[in-house]
């Protein structure tokens, strides 16, 4: 289960290999997210890619 960024396996232990596995998709996920520049998103990570969007107007002209 993901919970707010992190998995939660409340019925294993901290050292079991589930939680090995879920501590590793995290950090990719976080790489992927933060990191890793995509090509189809002008060669930015994802979240620069948001902030330059929030960044642009949004503001519509009125219609003649």
């Amino acid at each position: 289960m993901l919970v707010r960024g992190t998995f939660c396996f409340p019925d294993r232990l901290p050292d079991s290999p589930l939680h090995e596995s879920a501590r590793l998709t995290t950090d990719w996920l976080h790489r992927y997210n933060t990191v890793r520049r995509h090509s189809s998103l002008g060669h930015r990570s994802p979240i620069t890619y948001e902030h330059a969007l929030d960044r642009t107007s949004t503001t519509l002209t009125q219609a003649a």
